[in-house]
């Protein structure tokens, strides 16, 4: 069991370090919940939309990014999440801050 949940925290410091990632590749727009999700299973890392938003959640309160819903009337006002990153975040990416034990860039 302890085997399996440090392989579960590796795959979630993985997980974060993909989002950053995604979101630094235009770090002037925002970027849905849908769109990181589909980069991160693409990066590898199997993960469900939910723990999408539970990871951007955990990189807010971080202050690495920033996210807000909005309503996308293409999609009949579904509300959808957007994420973008913060220049602490691009200064995580670029290792011009400490390491953060709770994502592998």
């Amino acid at each position: 069991m302890a085997e399996i949940n440090r392989l579960n925290a590796i795959l979630h410091k993985r997980m974060r370090g993909f989002i950053l990632r995604c979101l630094n590749f235009y770090p002037q727009d925002e970027t849905t919940g849908l769109v990181i999700g589909d980069f991160v299973r693409n990066c590898g890392c199997p993960c469900i939309d939910s723990e999408i938003s539970t990871h951007l959640n955990y990189l807010e309160s971080k202050g690495y990014i920033t996210k807000r819903a909005v309503s996308d009337k293409r999609l009949g006002n579904y509300e959808v999440v957007v994420a973008q990153i913060t220049p602490k975040g691009v200064d995580l990416l670029e290792a011009n801050i400490p390491e953060d034990p709770g994502i592998l860039v």
